[in-house]
């Protein structure tokens, strides 16, 4: 079945006009129509098409350069939360550092507090054994002029 270009041009075809199928003049008619069709038909879907396309292409271009901007945000976040992290773990890490060197330092005054109560209980040993019953040596320091003075 033949398609038109449009109404006026199925409206005078001529085929529901002719009497006729086998004059030679009609059938003539009839391929010139025919192939005028295909080419209004040609011509219309050519441009029509190049139209379409052409919109397409606006709209991908457009959809291309939001794409872009987002991509272009989304690394700008990725920097930020990088540059967050980095300093997040730098902190831990001065943390880590201080809270060693304030184990290190506890551990030496615990041993220096040790080695320091270890002099005393020695000395208050030393001073039992040499202790005449006077206050100043039962004290152990010889703070009273007693004759373990220091």
């Amino acid at each position: 079945m033949p398609r038109f270009f449009n109404h006026e041009q199925k409206k005078f075809s001529g085929r529901h006009l002719r009497s006729s199928s086998n004059n030679p003049l009609f059938e003539a008619l009839d391929v010139v129509q025919t192939e005028n069709r295909r080419y209004i038909q040609i011509i219309y879907y050519i441009p029509n098409n190049i139209f379409k396309l052409c919109f397409k292409i606006i709209r991908l271009v457009r959809e291309v350069k939001s794409l872009r901007r987002r991509v272009h945000l989304l690394e700008e976040q990725v920097e930020v939360q990088q540059e967050t992290i980095v300093e997040g773990v730098q902190r831990n890490w001065m943390r880590d550092a201080e809270y060693e060197r304030l184990l290190v330092e506890r551990n030496r005054l615990r041993a220096r507090v040790a080695d320091l109560e270890v002099q005393v209980e020695s000395r208050r040993g030393s001073n039992n054994n040499n202790s005449s019953g006077s206050r100043d040596r039962r004290v152990g320091f010889g703070f009273f002029g007693g004759k373990n003075n220091m």
